[in-house]
């Protein structure tokens, strides 16, 4: 009986396993259960290795659910699997759907494909707010609100996501350009602010001359080293006497305000006036007439004549002396003579004369008696020079005077080399002497010539720094 019942069911349950294949039918699928069928196949009718379907309404154990049809999304989709978010079916409301539990690879864990803004932190996220708003902790980029996640939100003036400065945004979130706190390339520094003289300008230069910035201490600064134009020096305003040219309006500046005068020497120089011009002046030099008490003795004006040497290192001024020794009558033959030349007029021949006779035309007689003793000759040949002009009106600068019985001092009136002029005599007798003149000094520069006090002048009268001629007779 149990073979007969066997045999029954395996044919029920074939013809049942059969129809619900066909149909899809639930009630097949049931009465295979109250038959007492395999759910998954009549094993003993179709053998070990004939294995169910998903679809086929039949949930074998490695199926969720097996509704017998291919449809998504009615409860148990096409890979019985019980619909929803990682079955690896998309079905409304999904994105995606890659069967796993994964975020950022591709398709997250919500059903909704891998990216910024779907609240799941991704591959290359730093956050996800599931927004894409900016400045709310989380910007639109999936970058944690800040300056250098490349998105400008409040107080940011830019912000280009690098570390770079001097790229036109730097690491501050502010615009390249001076006085933004950040230094770059041409700064020398930059405290962010636009005070001078807190050690960074204003032109982000340090604070400091030739910076181009005026701060204390300073009456201009053009911020540049050249001192020809109106900012000189240690910052200060250019002016005459600073020792710096003055480009266009200065010609020199010796570091005064003062003209000065040439060095000793030459004739004449270039010196920088009290204006700071160029100015042709006189020099100082010898034989100008100016007594350079620093380098000169004297100075007369002239190199040629005068009491002053040509190099202006010796003063001379002195009359020029002579010596006549005279002797008796007795030793003086008639019509002997002697000459004097003060220089300047004729000269003047004397002519001693005996017994009453007379001098020889051009001469001066000097009358002794044949008995005369040397004091008388000594004297009468005194008197002869000392009167001549008196007596003849013939003008002769020497004087006489005694010395001693046999001796007659001559002195040129003048103080003037030109009397150096050596006496001459004819006089045989040797006892008679003729010495000088001698030792004249100055009083040598004839009427026109320049000279400072008289006795350059031959005729020791300098009147208006020129030479006089001897007032007539």
């Amino acid at each position: 009986m149990g073979d007969s019942f066997c045999s029954v069911k395996a044919q029920v349950c074939i013809i049942l396993y059969c129809m619900g294949k066909v149909l899809r039918a639930a009630a097949f699928l049931s009465w295979v259960a109250i038959v007492g069928c395999d759910y998954e196949r009549p094993a003993d009718v179709l053998g070990p290795t004939d294995a169910s379907e998903c679809g086929d309404g039949f949930q074998s154990s490695a199926e969720l659910c097996d509704d017998g049809n291919t449809i998504n999304g009615d409860g148990c989709d096409s890979n019985c699997t019980v619909t929803g978010c990682g079955n690896g079916i998309v079905t409304a409301g999904e994105a995606c759907d890659d069967g796993n539990e994964v975020d950022g690879d591709g398709c997250d864990t919500t059903c909704a494909r891998s990216g910024c803004g779907d609240n799941v932190v991704g591959v290359g996220e730093t956050c996800d707010d599931g927004n894409t708003m900016s400045g709310d902790g989380c910007d639109s980029n999936c970058i944690a609100t800040g300056c250098g996640n490349g998105v400008q939100t409040v107080g940011e003036l830019c912000d280009d996501g690098n570390a770079t400065n001097g790229d036109g945004c730097d690491i501050n979130c502010t615009i390249t350009v001076c006085n933004n706190g950040v230094q770059t390339a041409g700064e020398d520094c930059d405290d962010g602010n636009t005070t001078n003289g807190d050690g960074c300008d204003s032109n982000c230069t340090v604070t400091g001359c030739h910076n181009g910035i005026v701060t204390t201490g300073e009456q201009c600064d053009d911020g540049n080293l050249d001192n020809t134009d109106s900012c000189v020096g240690d910052c200060v305003s250019a002016m005459c006497g600073d020792t710096y040219v003055h480009a266009g309006i200065e010609d020199c500046d010796d570091g005064n305000t003062m003209t000065e005068s040439c060095p000793y020497g030459p004739m004449s120089c270039t010196v920088c006036d009290a204006t700071c011009h160029s100015l042709e002046v006189t020099g100082q030099f010898c034989n100008d007439g100016i007594l350079q008490a620093s380098d000169e003795v004297c100075d007369d004006g002239n190199a040629t004549c005068g009491t002053c040497s040509a190099n202006c290192q010796a003063f001379a001024s002195a009359k020029a002396i002579g010596v006549i020794v005279v002797v008796s009558s007795n030793n003086i033959v008639d019509n002997e003579t002697f000459t004097l030349d003060d220089g300047i007029n004729p000269p003047v021949t004397f002519e001693f004369v005996k017994l009453d006779g007379a001098a020889n035309a051009g001469h001066i007689g000097i009358d002794i008696p044949v008995s005369a003793s040397t004091s008388m000759v000594r004297d009468l040949t005194r008197d002869a020079i000392n009167n001549l002009e008196q007596n003849t009106g013939q003008a002769l600068l020497i004087s006489a005077g005694v010395v001693n019985s046999v001796t007659l001092f001559l002195r040129h009136d003048l103080f003037t080399s030109a009397g150096n002029i050596s006496m001459t005599e004819t006089v045989a007798n040797l006892g008679f002497v003729v010495s000088g003149m001698v030792d004249g000094a100055g009083g040598d520069c004839a009427a026109g010539q320049i000279c400072r006090s008289d006795v350059d002048c031959e005729s020791n009268l300098c009147q208006t720094d020129v030479c006089q001629p001897l007032p007539p007779l």
